[in-house]
């Protein structure tokens, strides 16, 4: 028993020291270990070395990967690891040759997460450095090559350009990055938005029914009560209304579960989305923002033919983008729904779930156009605006 908890122990010790000092955080997933391919030639260089030299170079590449794990994230040993990188690169640079390490501190430098005074910082050290140790280079290379010239070796000159772009690439990644990350959680507070004002319509239509059926119910209740001991015959009069009372509020819930059942059109894009990613498809949405203000009734209609569209997309379509593009005019609502997939290149009227969706617009009014191409299909969706209560006062 006792071995077995050793066993398990020096297990955990080791595991927790991979974790700590070599395995890359979690987080980052398997991007890190990608960039550890490139190490295999300097490490290749190191073996090819004979005596004290292989001996310094594989030491030196040792410390740039301990200083490479600890650079990816922001502790107080960052600078020690920063430079730490940077003295092996100049080493190898001088002593091997060897330029490219100097690409794997500029993406640590720019995609850091640092403030822009702390960023510049590290920039001035990594541009600095590189630009000293290339002048150092060509230097020694001239001297050793009287008739060389720098573009004869057009290798070196494509390092030069992608170690000095570099970091600028990198910063334009992480910007990149943050900007999804900020969509996808501005998507997820819109989620919670639409949820929370559903419970607020929900409690306010309950309120404005049920709230008062059941109030008209007790006050009804209590009558009969009363009345059971001065005018019984008057007290099926109160009972029979109390029971058209619950009838009726029976109908009133299953009309608004109904209703819970079918989603705006918001909700329907949000679903269809996973659904289009699941099929990397990447959907664009066009004055989106206009529909919230949209009828209720006709935000049911117009979203269920949304998601039959979509889903036709999905299945036929071969698309790898999709676009819906919402419109409004004084007296017309209009979306319009396209994709870049291959086409319907024989139309008919009861193919694709094109008949159920013009008749899903008749509900309302409303017209389907579909035209194809072998460029994508465009699917056309309108119907009349409905007058506000404004409106409607005004006219009468």
């Amino acid at each position: 028993m006792a071995v077995i908890e050793g066993q398990k122990r020096q297990e955990y010790s080791s595991m927790t020291f991979l974790r700590r000092y070599i395995l890359f955080p979690s987080r980052f997933g398997f991007y890190p270990y990608f960039w550890l391919i490139f190490l295999s030639y300097p490490i290749a260089i190191g073996f090819a070395e004979t005596g004290i030299r292989r001996v310094l170079t594989l030491f030196f590449l040792a410390i740039f990967f301990l200083c490479y794990r600890n650079s990816y994230e922001i502790t107080k040993l960052l600078p020690w690891s920063i430079a730490g990188q940077l003295i092996v690169c100049v080493y190898m640079m001088l002593v091997e040759n060897y330029m490219a390490l100097f690409i794997f501190i500029a993406w640590v430098v720019g995609s850091l997460p640092f403030t822009k005074r702390v960023r510049w910082r590290y920039l001035t050290a990594y541009y600095g450095t590189f630009t000293a140790s290339v002048i150092a280079a060509v230097t020694k290379l001239v001297a050793v090559t009287p008739h060389f010239q720098l573009t004869d070796r057009l290798d070196l000159l494509v390092l030069l350009a992608f170690a000095y772009g570099s970091p600028i690439a990198a910063m334009s990644v992480m910007r990149t990055a943050d900007k999804s990350r900020a969509i996808q959680q501005t998507n997820e507070r819109l989620e919670n938005v639409i949820r929370q004002n559903e419970r607020n319509r929900i409690a306010q239509d309950l309120h404005d029914t049920l709230g008062q059926s059941f109030s008209m119910i007790t006050i009804k209740t209590e009558l009969a009560r009363k009345l059971l001991k001065v005018a019984p015959e008057k007290v099926d009069e109160q009972l029979n209304d109390v029971e058209n009372a619950s009838r009726d509020n029976l109908q009133l819930v299953r009309s608004i579960v109904d209703d819970l059942r079918q989603l705006n059109i918001a909700e329907v894009i949000i679903n269809q989305n996973r659904n289009l990613q699941d099929a990397n498809v990447t959907l664009l949405t066009i004055n989106e923002s206009i529909s919230n203000t949209w009828p209720r009734q006709i935000q049911i209609t117009l979203g269920a033919v949304i998601q039959e569209a979509i889903t036709n997309i999905i299945r036929h379509a071969h698309a790898d983008h999709c676009w819906l593009t919402f419109g409004q005019q004084a007296n017309l609502l209009t979306i319009s729904i396209r994709d870049n997939g291959k086409g319907i290149h024989k139309p008919r009227e009861n193919s694709s779930g094109i008949s159920g969706m013009a008749k899903r617009m008749e509900t309302i009014n409303g017209t389907l156009d579909v035209a194809s191409s072998s460029e994508g299909t465009t699917l056309t969706i309108s119907c009349p605006k409905p007058k506000t209560n404004k409106e409607k006062e005004l006219q009468s």
